[in-house]
Formats: C-alpha cells, structure tokens, sequence
C-alpha cells in the first residue's frame, strides 16, 4: 500500500504524484503531504487544491483509536485545513467487531477502527462535505466552517445526543445500508451508493 495519490494521462502516465509521508518514506517523483495517510478517496477543486481522506491514531479513554481526518491541501503537497471526524462523532460507538481491520498492518495490533471512512463529495459553494463512514454504517453530511454535522443517515442505535437529533428520519420501511462505500449526493437532491452490507 504506497498511500499515493496520482494525476495520470488516459495513457496511465504520471503528471504528479503526492504521498503522505507519516507512515511511509515517499518515492521519488511524489509531492510529500504532511499526514499518515491519503485512502480511499479524494477531491480536486477548481483552483488546485485537494480534499483527502487521512487518518491518525489518537489515544481515547485508554485505547488507540484510528482518527478519520478531512485534509485540505494545495498542489504542492501543503496542508491548509484538517478536520478530525473523532471530534465530530462519537468514536465510542461501535457497529461491527473491531477485528481485524485495515489499519493494523500501518498502526500495529489492536489499534480500533471504528469509522472506516471511504468516500467524500465536498460542495465548496455551499462549504459541506458528504462522507461514508463504512464501520458506522453512516453517511453524513458535514458544515466545514462549523464542523458539525448538519444530518445523519445511518441506523438510530447508539447515536448519543447531540447526534441523534441529527439523524434523518425514514418515510415508511427501510433497509438500512450497512458497510457502505461511495456515497453521493445526486442533482434530484438523493443520496446514491453501493450497499456493501
């Protein structure tokens, strides 16, 4: 796993290339971003920027959790803004089995994975940020000047006020999604994605 984000040409040839330099050395050729990780998916903005999903380990009441990150940073590799889910949400909340899990091949055994984020739309007009959090089996759409969540669509068990208040409420039956991935808002105002559950 190289952690690196590549710009190529139809032809599979590199323009440039950035790497997160906390968890690997970055190859030759990479832009180096000050973070441990770039997964799953990013965004690139009209003038250059990038929006990443990252990720660091934070000790929370005794344990070593993965903390999902929202970077911002420009087109040489320097970071502008970080947003930590863990502040946003409620990493307490567990709805799948902790192990085994992706991060311990980076962060070493026992390290808690409890958001798995793998998916994010930024819609810069209107400064919100749609994101996939797999291991919550929540999608949520987050202010990123106020960083908090503005609605939740997930399943209501174990949602802690202030959040629960922040979950959307279903119009008669529905089927939950579990371990979804690529959640995006479409034009008609709905949410698509791959229900992996």
């Amino acid at each position: 796993k190289s952690l690196r984000q590549e710009e190529v040409t139809w032809t599979g040839s590199v323009v440039r290339a950035w790497q997160s330099d906390g968890l690997r050395s970055v190859s030759p050729g990479s832009l180096s971003v000050k973070a441990d990780s770039i997964h799953h998916d990013f965004q690139e903005l009209d003038g250059g920027e990038f929006w990443v999903l990252s990720s660091r380990v934070r000790e929370d009441k005794g344990q070593r959790r993965v903390d999902e990150l929202l970077l911002r940073f420009d087109a040489q590799g320097q970071v502008l803004e970080e947003i930590s889910l863990m502040d946003m949400l409620d990493p307490a909340r567990e709805v799948h089995a902790r192990y085994p899990n992706y991060w311990e091949m980076f962060y070493g055994r026992g390290v808690i994975d409890w958001g798995h984020a793998n998916s994010l739309q930024i819609d810069s007009a209107a400064g919100k940020a749609l994101i996939s959090l797999a291991y919550q089996d929540a999608v949520v759409m987050i202010d990123l000047a106020t960083r908090k969540p503005l609605w939740i669509l997930g399943r209501p068990e174990g949602w802690n006020p202030p959040l629960a208040s922040a979950l959307l409420k279903p119009k008669g039956r529905l089927e939950w999604p579990t371990k979804q991935h690529c959640a995006r808002l479409t034009k008609e105002g709905t949410v698509l994605l791959f229900d992996n559950g």
